[in-house]
């Protein structure tokens, strides 16, 4: 079975998945503006290996 994350395009590349973590801020943002759920954000970022608060702290910085 393939994840359901796979099917939104933003999630299932790593780089425009990292650009809405820095533009967004929270995994919840990130779901509404893409129309789809939280889990699968969290899902997708998880496989790619990226955190919303660490990029975040970065952005401030």
């Amino acid at each position: 079975m393939i994840p359901s994350w796979r099917n939104v395009p933003e999630l299932a590349d790593r780089h425009k998945l990292a650009v809405l973590v820095m533009e967004e801020g929270s995994a919840q943002m990130i779901a509404r503006r893409l129309g789809c759920s939280k889990a699968s954000v969290k899902s997708a970022l998880l496989f790619h290996g990226l955190a919303v608060s660490d990029t975040v702290v970065r952005r401030v910085r």
